[in-house]
Order: C-alpha cells, then sequence, then structure tokens
C-alpha cells in the first residue's frame, strides 16, 4: 500500500512524503500493526498509547475513513493508498 503523509508528519522519516506500507493481514488492524513495525516514529504520532488512531487524526483508504471500515470488520482488501490528514485547530 501506498502510504501518503502531511508535511507535519513527513518530518519523521526524513521528509519523505509517499512510503510503502505492508501489512500481514488486509485489515485496519494489520495496517496499524504494519505501521507499528515499519514506520514506529509515524506510529506514534497517529496513534495513542493503546493502538487506537488518535482523535485528530483521519486516515483514509482509497478515500474512506478506516473508522467507518473497522466498523464494518475492517477488510480493506483491495486498498491501495493510504492517506494520512491531521485536523487543524485554531481560533
Amino acid at each position: 500500500m501506498r502510504l501518503v503523509l502531511p508535511a507535519s508528519l513527513a518530518e519523521a522519516v526524513d521528509g519523505r512524503r509517499v512510503l510503502q506500507v505492508v501489512p500481514e493481514a488486509p485489515t485496519v488492524d494489520g495496517l496499524l500493526a504494519a505501521l507499528r513495525i515499519q514506520y514506529p516514529r509515524i506510529f506514534t504520532r497517529i496513534c495513542d498509547e493503546a493502538g487506537g488512531v488518535r482523535r485528530y487524526v483521519n486516515i483514509y483508504v482509497d478515500g474512506e475513513d478506516i473508522r467507518d471500515i473497522a466498523s464494518r470488520g475492517g477488510s480493506i482488501v483491495g486498498g491501495t493508498e493510504v492517506l494520512v490528514l491531521q485536523s487543524v485547530a485554531g481560533g
């Protein structure tokens, strides 16, 4: 899978905005486990201590939010592009 990062996260991987992720299982949990192993600095920025995606982070597989995918069993068969976005707060 192709992982596309915002500039704010790319700094954790030497400025690379596009990475390859190879999950062992084609599921949301498999994707997060692969991130934990293959890109631990990215994982800690997007996931909390319990391994869940942080509230201010959105992850999309081929345009679909992984929270929606997870609610249907978590299968991401055929997923080719993973987009990570961080919410911006301000006032």
